[in-house]
């Protein structure tokens, strides 16, 4: 299966209809692809210590927060503003809130929804452009997470769609995820 970050990197999208979130930088022209919603909390577990996090912007500046314990609850253990020319990404604080979906990959290799795992919010239906004659969307389903090729630059006629990321067992490196 394709990682989502390297599907997302297929994308960019005017910035024009921008909803608050992470973008990575695609091109020398300005392109940028969401990657990241701002203010999800997504939780982890990692040595049988929960834990969580989320991206969100204190005016205009984005941070990345880290939270001892799942919920994005109480102080946060790490504050740290994202400086976006040396990540690659770029920040949108202002806008609407994103659509987006949250999978969870377990880090067992037994197929089973047990011990160390962490989320990742994804951001969904937004149409971003691939080139002049192509663009594609990031959708959802309550199983599966995919991607959608169009054959025009407004997501009017598909081409391909491709499931990413779906519940239940990945044969090919037989972990559990789920959406």
């Amino acid at each position: 299966m394709l990682t989502l970050l390297a599907i997302i990197g297929l994308f960019k999208i005017s910035s024009s209809a921008l909803c608050k979130g992470l973008y990575i930088v695609t091109d020398e022209d300005g392109g940028r692809a969401p990657v990241f919603p701002f203010d999800v909390c997504f939780d982890a577990v990692s040595s049988k210590i929960d834990v969580s996090g989320k991206y969100a912007c204190d005016g205009t500046t984005p941070y990345q927060y880290a939270y001892l314990g799942h919920g994005c609850s109480g102080s946060p253990i790490v504050s740290q503003p994202l400086n976006d020319t040396d990540s690659g990404f770029d920040a949108e604080c202002s806008g609407s809130k994103c659509s987006y979906a949250i999978f969870r990959q377990y880090e067992n290799t037994d197929c089973e929804q047990t011990g160390d795992y962490v989320e990742a919010p994804v951001v969904t239906n937004e149409c971003i452009k691939i080139n002049a004659t192509n663009s594609g969307e990031i959708s959802c389903s309550d199983t599966n997470i995919r991607t959608t090729i169009y054959g025009d630059a407004t997501c009017g006629t598909e081409v391909r769609t491709e499931t990413v990321f779906e519940t239940g067992c990945d044969k090919d490196d037989n972990t559990y995820g789920e959406v």
